[in-house]
């Protein structure tokens, strides 16, 4: 597949126009034995051949990475390098029961139907639309409408929506550090810190930033959280209050399972993958991140397990969860 030809197919004879900086090659295969597998690749200037390179299994260490290979040429002088990015993808291990829930898939079926209404995070964003209407408010001189109608990504937000008549609902699930699938949006929470003294710390430093997969689910219901924008508007809050508490259904990061049990089953869902991409500039949302077989291998045996008859699309903002 290439820049100029997005569908995988042989190649042509007389290979691919690659073009650095501006080109992409991928190349996709199937194996039985990773540790035969290696790859011949031979870079030509118009008809003449003028130099190869060998990616050996050796050096392709991880299930997910970059490697550089030397490129040689026919007078065994090296010449060059060339960068590869590649990814192993592994067959989802599968007892009885899972193989039979997918023996049909809806994927190439598009029924002719009128436009349905999808529920984005259940009822909407309720942390991040806070600061668009603050905005709004002080250019505008609005009035406020701070935040959503319930709070985002909880069962109360997504049964709600289902009630109003959504034909879908849009949530985001993530693992925690003991492999819990739950829904929640953002990589990152704020943990409150006491300290030993009252009044010790200053208030840009009572919370510590901690990732969702560094807490077990127990902990992400036990601990004081906060969401990364409660330093930018002080009431917005992830843990709940100790009223809000006596509903189980309005608490944030729900088990999957519980999304599942408790939404109407006519309602559809629309499960985001989230999972952590490097940006433009540089940063990573979410380093040093679960491997991507083993995090799409639980998320989608979870689903697999408890989806019955439910109408269930799977969503990322990242290709290469797309792909597994």
């Amino acid at each position: 597949m290439s820049r100029e030809d997005p569908i995988f197919g042989q190649q042509y004879i007389n290979g691919s126009v690659f073009r650095n900086h501006v080109d992409h090659l991928i190349f996709k295969t199937r194996t039985v034995s990773l540790e035969h597998l290696a790859f011949r690749i031979e870079l030509f200037t118009d008809m003449d051949r003028i130099g190869l390179a060998y990616a050996l299994p050796a050096a392709l260490p991880d299930l997910y990475g970059k490697a550089t290979f030397p490129v040689i040429s026919l007078k065994n002088i090296p010449i060059g390098q060339i960068d590869i990015d590649y990814m192993l993808v592994k067959a989802l291990p599968m007892n009885r029961s899972i193989r039979d829930n997918i023996a049909v898939s809806w994927g190439r079926y598009w029924k002719k139907r009128n436009t349905i209404e999808v529920g984005h995070r259940g009822m909407g964003s309720s942390y991040t639309k806070c600061i668009e209407n603050l905005i709004k408010i002080f250019i505008l001189i609005l009035p406020p409408k701070l935040m959503a109608a319930a709070r985002e990504n909880t069962v109360h937000s997504l049964c709600q929506a289902a009630k109003n008549g959504a034909d879908f609902v849009e949530f985001d699930v993530q693992l925690t550090k003991d492999m819990q699938p739950v829904i929640y949006h953002d990589f990152h929470v704020l943990v409150e810190v006491t300290g030993r003294k009252k009044g010790l710390f200053q208030p840009k430093h009572r919370h510590h930033q901690l990732a969702i997969k560094d807490l077990s689910l127990d902990q992400l219901h036990l601990l004081h959280l906060e969401h990364p924008a409660e330093r930018l508007v002080k009431t917005w809050r992830v843990t709940p209050t100790e009223e809000e508490y006596s509903q189980a259904d309005t608490n944030p990061f729900p088990h999957i399972k519980q999304v599942f049990d408790s939404v109407d089953n006519d309602v559809g869902f629309n499960i985001e993958v989230k999972y952590p991409m490097k940006m433009k500039d540089g940063t990573h949302e979410c380093p040093a991140y679960i491997e991507r077989n083993e995090f799409i291998d639980v998320i989608l045996r979870n689903v697999l397990e408890i989806a019955g008859k439910r109408r269930v699309i799977f969503s990322s903002f990242d290709p290469d969860v797309c792909t597994l």
